[in-house]
């Protein structure tokens, strides 16, 4: 009786050490999605103002183009725009890899979320299986204990019998 308290004390602690993990695990799954999730919003509103910001540069080009007064101020101005037009592209191109990134990182976290899943379900089921094995254990040890009960009155019985 005592190794089968030991041995169910020990599954517990083992059962609540691997749920403490799960949870620890999600938790962290859940902050990392948040963290996706922000990254990618920030991106987002980046390429947006990076797009705007170019879309507004193109239009100060078609403007200066149609406008020439002075071509050496034309010239170095659109130089200029080009270069900041080129440098927004980088920082496009930049954001583009991040999102790649990101999207890879959101694609980890949802497989160990999926594992995360499974994990828990198989540890469901094995608490489930360890309920109902102590269950078993402990009907066999009540119907042992009023065994031994009726023994020992069948035992005092025959004492009693015997000593008449």
């Amino acid at each position: 009786l005592h190794e089968l308290q030991a041995t169910e004390g020990l599954l517990k602690a083992t059962q609540d050490e691997k749920h403490d993990e799960c949870t620890r695990l999600q938790e962290e799954l859940a902050a990392l999605k948040a963290e996706t999730h922000e990254m990618a919003a920030s991106r987002r509103t980046k390429t947006l103002e990076l797009v705007e910001q170019e879309a507004a540069m193109e239009r100060s080009l078609m403007d200066l183009e149609a406008s020439r007064n002075d071509a050496a101020q034309a010239a170095k101005r659109e130089n200029e725009l080009r270069k900041a037009l080129t440098t927004m592209k980088e920082t496009f191109y930049q954001l583009q890899e991040e999102s790649e990134v990101l999207q890879e990182k959101y694609t980890q976290a949802s497989g160990e979320r999926d594992a995360l899943r499974v994990s828990t379900e198989r540890l469901g089921n094995e608490r489930q299986e360890m309920e109902e094995k102590n269950k078993e254990t402990w009907d066999l040890l009540n119907k042992a204990h009023i065994r031994l009960q009726r023994l020992e009155k069948e035992r005092e019985s025959l004492e009693r019998t015997l000593t008449r």
